[in-house]
């Protein structure tokens, strides 16, 4: 689809201005299954390639990953795990006909969206001497190495525990926050950045929301789908999730130390 017209990736253009009954979805992450469930509502035919063996990989616990795919997959959403796209099968007009996956199959595909993630953009940082890895390197004040230059949102990685360890988060949520923090830093008051980040997501008839994607455990009784609540390491009050039907759905944000 055409990036100099955004709009088009949205499934009602793709279902009516392009005629599409199959689409195939790269990636399953927030963005990717918002666009399979929407496609999937309007009455296409929808699979979803996911290099990784769970859905939501990178944004919530491995717990609340299997829950909230198996859900998919009792709606009928088609999910293949463990995948890579390795090529395209294209007809005479010049449109994608076919996705073809790392195992040998390929998926028929009037439309194909990517939804895998970004690169963040710090050549600029790198140019200028600052530490990168995996984006911009940052103090737990968000502040690089340089004075008075600073990293926020996608690109900035920033320590998360006491080892240091340096994560880089895409989320709205996660950017509003840093900028709010930083902008209080330039006008004097500088302080340890202590957010967690908060995104939302509508799934099906659902309404999911992570707090805290830095985790490595969701409790609760595998049958319970509504919701879940988990921990980061040995903290279990340092995150929550809900997953309910919209008109039921609540979360409490929890603002906690990392």
């Amino acid at each position: 689809m055409a990036s100099r017209d955004r709009r088009s990736v949205t499934p009602t253009r793709v279902r009516h201005r392009a005629h599409a009954r199959r689409l195939v979805v790269i990636g399953a992450g927030f963005l990717g299954l918002e666009v399979a469930c929407a496609a999937q509502n309007l009455g296409l035919t929808v699979d979803v390639v996911e290099m990784d063996h769970r859905v939501m990989a990178r944004a919530v616990s491995p717990d609340l990953a299997v829950r909230l795919g198996d859900a998919h997959v009792e709606r009928g959403l088609r999910i293949r795990f463990g995948l890579a796209v390795v090529g395209f099968d294209v007809g005479h007009d010049g449109r994608v006909s076919a996705v073809q996956l790392s195992d040998g199959a390929h998926l028929a595909a009037d439309v194909v969206v990517s939804s895998i993630g970004v690169v963040p953009n710090s050549e600029l940082a790198a140019a200028a001497g600052l530490p990168v890895d995996n984006g911009i390197c940052v103090d737990r004040r968000l502040a690089t190495p340089a004075p008075d230059v600073y990293a926020i949102g996608d690109c900035a990685a920033f320590p998360v525990d006491e080892t240091g360890r340096l994560v880089r988060l895409e989320a709205v949520s996660n950017a509003l926050d840093q900028g709010a923090h930083v902008a209080a830093a330039i006008l004097g008051d500088p302080r340890p950045y202590e957010g967690v980040p908060f995104e939302e997501s509508g799934l099906q008839d659902r309404t999911v929301i992570a707090v805290d994607r830095i985790l490595g455990h969701a409790g609760g009784p595998p049958g319970r789908r509504k919701h879940g609540a988990g921990g980061y390491r040995d903290r279990p009050a340092g995150a929550e999730f809900s997953a309910g039907r919209t008109n039921r759905m609540s979360c409490r944000r929890r603002w906690l130390r990392w």
